[in-house]
């Protein structure tokens, strides 16, 4: 049987059969709807140069730790897993001195497919460092849910949640490094109002009056390393049907606070 559209998300099946005896047998599943192409950067920008014949060829993913990057480069495929903190790397074999395209490809469980391309030069005047970058990224889910916004900076990274029969809503935001240095991530959260108040925790401390403040700062991350913000949102008295609020969460980094990246916790009673 064809089912019609169904939106990303976990979906119960339930399969049952009834003989002529009034007999009846089922059998169920939990269907999950993922069409999100996943996200896979190789560090160093488009262009990057190297003196090393044999280079590391290193990169973040927003993929689950094990999961296989395919790096193809100078004739070679090669592979590498992502580890926890979303960082993995690969050291290709021996390469010509010039230009090499390198192409880093990423499949999740689905059959989404993402990649990322790089011109890589070796040899010539010897080892060029590029220049730091700097990158932000915050994703926000329902706790449990599935994570919105991981590796996009669009205006559009937003989760609602409903507060008509219980009075507590939780989010979680995941702080990622996604740039190729370390650096630290600086939040600022949106306060309570008189109909929705708001508390920010990290690993079970309240940092409310810190994110409120935008002085909450992460401890230094890694590339590809990240830091949970749990978000919890209660409604107060004064919340009549229809209220809604929205709260955003801002991450920039320390080291260059221009770039920054904003998600959306929004409640509705």
């Amino acid at each position: 049987v064809l089912a019609t559209a169904l939106a990303e998300d976990a979906h119960p099946v339930v399969a049952s059969l009834a003989d002529a005896a009034g007999n009846t047998g089922s059998a169920t599943q939990v269907l999950t709807v993922d069409t999100t192409v996943p996200v896979v950067s190789i560090n160093g920008g488009d262009t990057r140069s190297t003196d090393d014949t044999s280079p590391w060829i290193f990169g973040t993913s927003a993929e689950k730790a094990g999961t296989t990057v395919r790096v193809a480069v100078a004739g070679q495929n090669l592979r590498a897993t992502v580890e926890p903190g979303g960082a993995w790397g690969v050291s290709a074999r021996t390469m010509s001195v010039g230009k090499h395209r390198v192409v880093a490809t990423i499949t999740d469980a689905a059959g989404n497919t993402g990649t990322d391309t790089q011109v890589l030069t070796v040899g010539g005047a010897g080892p060029v460092d590029p220049d730091p970058t700097y990158r932000p990224d915050a994703a926000i889910r329902r706790a449990g849910g599935k994570f919105v916004g991981a590796g996009a900076y669009g205006p559009d990274q937003r989760v609602t949640q409903q507060l008509r029969t219980r009075r507590t809503a939780t989010f979680e935001v995941r702080l990622a490094n996604r740039g190729d240095s370390a650096d630290a991530l600086v939040v600022r959260g949106a306060r309570r109002t008189a109909k929705f108040k708001v508390t920010y925790l990290v690993g079970g401390r309240n940092v409310t009056a810190e994110v409120i403040a935008g002085t909450y700062r992460t401890s230094t991350l890694a590339p590809g390393a990240v830091a949970l913000l749990v978000v919890k949102v209660t409604r107060t008295a004064r919340a009549k049907a229809g209220d809604r609020r929205a709260f955003e969460i801002r991450a920039a980094s320390a080291h260059a606070p221009a770039r920054q990246d904003t998600v959306t916790a929004v409640v509705r009673r």
